[in-house]
């Protein structure tokens, strides 16, 4: 079923269970600590939570830990 502007093919079939999971927790995190902090998150806040490291000399990359 696509709603209007959106197709049923635009989405990965290959998203699996423990991928959506695996979103849902980063998405729980980032509104825990969103709603716990008494001011906007910095970027260099979100992208730990996210996972990802800045890299010197350019954008941010996924970090191995």
């Amino acid at each position: 079923m696509a709603t209007a502007g959106v197709h049923d093919d635009d989405f990965d079939a290959n998203l699996t269970d423990g991928d959506l999971a695996s979103e849902i927790e980063l998405v729980s995190q980032l509104v825990v600590a969103a709603t716990s902090s008494d001011r906007p998150l910095h970027q260099d806040e979100v992208d730990h939570l996210l996972g990802v490291d800045l890299k010197e000399d350019g954008p941010a990359v996924e970090s191995s830990s």
